[in-house]
């Protein structure tokens, strides 16, 4: 069981209570996104050693599983930790040291968001033999990435990547390690081929006497493309040409070199010739040059053929593998050539087919087994039903086909190794629950496999989280979200009041798919004393239906799983919202019925999910060519309901509020048949946010509406009684140049204040965050607007809550982190807060990170904890890599006690005193002076530098304060006596010092 972290942003000392650990935040939900590229490489002992790139702790990082011939896991259960390092390492590629353990390089962008190439070498344990944050082997500042290796027949190996560092275009650089970690230009690499043009699609394989020899597809020659190769030795020095020699340079295209080593010092190499009538062809490179005057055809079909791959044996033998269309011109079908070692294609002159069905067939791998023939493993089938097929074909071209994997729905991407025995290792992607699972199994040359069956090396959890909901009771807080993870499905959560996070990663609580794939049909949730009730929408029927599921408060369906539909009729259904009745859960929805626009109904369904009204729901308004859309459902003090509507009409826009008692039918007490407008239709007022002031005075509703061209924010308050306080159309909280949009508010304990947050393009170039103060009594604002944030990046969406008084606090995403130095927390928007004193009009101009991590973190949402304590959670990309990801985090925060001033004088500059008693034996006080109303930041931490106590505090005025330390962390327990550190900062005054506690 997870717990949540709080950050001590409004604490009086003695308050402070960790409950989560993370300072940027906890999963709630955290992905676990196996990257494509993984990468396997034989082991010791006939083992395999499999590596692969995920997101289990928020950073993405490398992982490593070492896999018995008996079918046994040898390394901890989810595989060694290869990388714990913040930011992305993808891409890994790994060769085996000819002692039982394996290099591996990736792709790191923690030092450099273009991209470094990082090495790392563990033995046949699994354990690091380099430094445990991996060994650069380029961190030029441009991009490095696509990383190629080969061993060097001494326990060493080459790596190669491609290189930007000259400019757009790709060139090659690479390095030597050898066994004994000796790095050619550790940190920048060796230039193989810097040459005008691209220099790309490369290919690296042992060549014999220690050397290596690479070959790719070079453009150095304007219009045409062309195959190079270089062969180097241990010092990276070319053994060619400095420019390398060229391989084919004929004036159709040649594309996708491929090579492998056959023996002496001979390799092959193939490629695609042609275009649009491609072929394979192939040639042998010895030290000397290239052997063969006349290119090789790999077939003598005509079809087209492209996608050329190679493997060796002991023996020198090749086997090359192509995609040929000659039978599906569309996909086309995987074909297989052995070449000997002259040479000399030996099997069919055509080629052999390896799936004879009538099935789609794709990306094939394969390893020699060592007695003249090879394994072939693919992908059969089409989405979602993929299967994972095996193929021996022994010398004499006699095939045996196995099935690896026939799971339901899609298994992909099969990768093998030798297994030392003439069988082999496959590992595969199961994606049969919707997201990656990685297994593997092993084929001997009987064709028998694991007796255990499959091997589960690590469960994935894929998918998006969407659309937050929330509600809370004196137990906590429990959350819902739409997940991708399989299907889409909505999941639940509860926070409890210690802090504890029940089902970490969520409890599934739908079980249709639910996907909401059209504007105005978001999921919404209702927790009452004995259910938690939950809306989505389902097409399975072809209209878009509401469905309501009723959970228990274990999260467990008390209806059909399925949910329950609100009305089965033919037309899509909309923006549905619930409300809690006497009679069950009441729903409010929009509906297309009478197929010309959406108007509002009403059902109820009681605690077996049965109607209460009229079985196909009761119409509450019905706007001719106008389509209506619930926006809140308020229970008033006498027991009944006001919606509120929305009206939506080309250029005619209306906000109305309709009083209805529990059964749908309309209070006849309002005027206009119950209807009251509340804005527009001037204007075309949009987003209206509405909350309750109290019992007396009614509902404070805020919205935009549009004047001159801009979006300007009214405001209105609705009387419980139908009448509205101000003007018709309410009165303007702000009508500066440009839009101000994006309109959140919260009110004063004493509802007597409001505070309205919004986004402000009042300066034509960025948004920043801005506030105005409305006195709810007299209708008046406070002063001028509050500009929280004049930086030139963006600042949008905020959120304001209420903490104690006139103190709010401001949480809005800042775009400042595209700008942030370090590449493990740039690209996107972080969460920035800050807080407003209505007293005192102070906060801290432009806030302060509330979490930087890596893209984006969106969609914050407030939920009361308890009296003291308030939960924060969003949508977080932080796991994102090449696309997007996301996951659902949080924080707990306690509510201020604001310091009080020992001394209420103003100090004309800032002053921290140093800890007195020191040495100290129960309590010591550190004083300072505040000139101004701004954070004051403590922290204490142990000769270790891990952080024992730590906090913000804010004063209520400019004065003289202390701080008082009991010799307690952060939970407030004893500490053991000794050496501490504290530092206080107040406006960039800092003072340090050293503590000794004494029992």
């Amino acid at each position: 069981m997870k717990k949540l972290q709080v950050l001590f942003l409004f604490s009086t000392i003695g308050l402070s209570q960790s409950l989560w650990t993370q300072s940027e935040g906890v999963a709630i939900r955290q992905g676990v996104h196996i990257e494509w590229q993984r990468t396997v490489c034989p082991g010791a002992n006939d083992d395999m050693i499999v590596f692969w790139s995920e997101t289990r702790d928020g950073n993405r990082d490398i992982y490593a599983q070492k896999i018995g011939i008996d079918g046994t896991m040898m390394w901890s259960d989810g595989g060694k930790p290869i990388t714990e390092l913040p930011g992305r390492q993808e891409d890994p590629v790994a060769i085996e040291d000819g002692s039982g353990g394996a290099y591996v390089a990736w792709v790191d962008y923690r030092l450099d968001i273009a991209g470094d190439i990082f090495v790392q070498h563990i033995d046949s344990n699994g354990d690091l033999l380099l430094d445990n944050n991996g060994v650069a082997l380029c961190q030029h500042q441009s991009t490095q990435i696509t990383i190629n290796m080969c061993k060097d027949g001494s326990g060493g190996v080459y790596v190669t990547w491609q290189d930007k560092r000259n400019g757009v275009n790709d060139d090659i650089y690479g390095t030597h390690i050898s066994s004994d970690h000796v790095i050619v230009n550790e940190g920048d690499g060796h230039p193989i081929v810097s040459f005008t043009g691209n220099q790309f699609e490369k290919s690296i394989e042992y060549a014999g006497n220690g050397e290596a020899l690479l070959v790719w597809t070079d453009t150095r020659n304007a219009g045409n493309s062309e195959i190079y190769g270089q062969r180097f030795g241990m010092d990276m020095l070319p053994l060619f040409d400095v420019s390398g020699i060229n391989i084919s340079s004929d004036v159709i295209l040649d594309v996708r070199p491929r090579t492998t080593y056959m023996h002496g010092d001979t390799s092959l190499v193939a490629w695609k010739n042609g275009a649009e009538s491609s072929t394979i062809l192939y040639n042998l490179l010895t030290s000397s040059g290239v052997l063969y005057d006349s290119h090789r055809f790999v077939s003598f079909n005509d079809a087209i053929k492209s996608n050329p791959r190679l493997k060796n044996d002991s023996s020198g033998n090749v086997f090359i593998t192509w995609n040929d269309i000659r039978f599906d011109t569309t996909n086309g079908d995987a074909f297989t050539q052995k070449v000997d070692m002259n040479g000399d294609i030996v099997w069919d002159s055509v080629g052999v087919l390896l799936d004879n069905t009538e099935y789609l067939n794709k990306n094939v791998r394969f390893v020699s087994d060592d007695l003249g023939g090879a394994w072939y493993f693919w992908e059969r089938g089409v989405f979602p039903d993929i299967d994972i097929i095996a193929l021996n074909i022994s010398s004499d071209q006699m095939a045996n086909e196995y099935i690896v994997t026939d799971n339901p729905k899609e298994q992909s991407a099969p990768i093998s190794a030798k297994d030392g025995n003439n069988g082999a290792y496959i590992l595969f992607a199961d994606i049969k629950t919707g997201s990656i699972w990685l297994r593997a199994q092993h084929i001997n040359t009987n064709g028998d496999f694991f007796e255990s069956g499959e091997l589960l090396i690590r469960e994935g959890l894929d998918g998006d989280v969407k659309f937050l909901n929330k509600d809370n009771n004196s137990n906590g807080i429990v959350l819902a979200w739409e997940d991708t993870r399989s299907g889409s499905k909505s999941y639940g959560n509860w926070i409890t009041t210690s802090g504890d996070i029940e089902n970490f990663n969520g409890k599934q609580i739908t079980f249709s798919n639910s996907e909401s794939t059209v504007d105005e049909a978001e999921p919404k949730m209702l927790l009452t004393d004995n259910s938690i009730y939950y809306v989505t929408y389902s097409t399975e029927t072809g209209a878009n239906l509401v469905k309501i599921n009723s959970l228990d408060h274990n999260l467990d369906n008390l209806w059909d799983s399925t949910g329950i539909a609100i009305y089965e009729g033919i037309a899509d259904q909309r923006r549905a919202n619930l409300i809690n009745t006497p009679s069950g859960i009441g729903c409010i929805w929009s509906e297309t019925r009478n197929q010309i626009d959406f108007d509002v109904y009403y059902q109820i369904l009681n605690s077996n999910g049965n109607p209460v009204l009229q079985s196909d729901g009761v119409l509450i308004n019905d706007a001719t060519y106008k389509d209506d859309y619930v926006i809140d459902i308020i229970q008033t003090p006498d027991g009944n309901l006001i919606v509120i509507l929305f009206e939506q009409a080309t250029n005619n826009h209306v906000y109305i509020a309709k009083k209805i008692d529990f059964n749908g039918n309309v209070i006849s007490e309002w005027s206009n048949n119950g209807k009251v407008t509340i804005a527009g239709p001037i204007g075309e007022p949009k987003n209206l946010k509405s909350i309750v002031i109290d019992d007396t005075m009614g509902i404070l509703l805020a919205w935009n509406e549009t004047n001159n061209f801009a979006a300007d924010i009214k405001v209105q308050i609705l009387k419980w009684d139908g009448t509205t306080i101000w003007s018709q159309g309410g009165i303007f909280a702000t009508t500066y140049a440009n839009d101000q949009v994006n309109i959140e508010m919260d009110i004063t304990p004493d509802r007597t204040k409001a505070l309205l947050v919004w986004e402000d393009f009042e300066n034509g170039t960025e948004y920043n965050i801005t506030a105005q103060v409305l006195d709810i009594v007299n209708g008046t604002l406070l002063g001028e607007n509050i500009t929280f944030t004049d930086d030139t990046t963006f600042q949008v969406r905020p959120k304001v809550h209420n903490l104690t008084e006139d103190q709010f606090l401001i949480v809005w995403e800042d775009s400042r982190g595209i700008n942030n130095p370090d590449p493990t927390k740039a690209i996107g928007s972080d969460l920035y807060w800050t807080w407003y004193s209505i007293s005192n009009n102070s906060f801290e101009l432009n806030g302060r990170p509330l979490v930087q991590q890596f893209h984006r973190q969106e969609h914050l949402q407030f939920a009361e904890l308890s009296e003291n304590e308030l939960l924060l959670y969003w949508i977080d990309l932080r796991s994102s890599g090449k696309e997007d990801f996301s996951s659902l985090y949080g924080k707990l925060y306690l509510k201020p006690e604001f310091l009080i001033s020992i001394d209420p004088i103003t100090p004309e500059e800032y002053f921290i005193s140093d800890a007195f008693p020191n040495p100290f034996n129960g309590a010591t006080v550190i004083e300072f002076n505040v000139k101004n109303v701004v954070p004051v930041d403590i922290t204490i931490t142990n000769i270790l530098g891990q952080v024992i106590y730590e906090a913000v505090m804010l004063p209520n005025q400019p004065g003289r304060y202390q701080f008082t330390w009991h010799g307690t962390d952060i939970l407030n327990r004893p500490i053991a006596s000794g050496i501490y550190f504290y530092k206080i900062s107040i406006n960039n005054v800092i003072n340090t010092g050293k503590l000794t506690y004494l029992k």
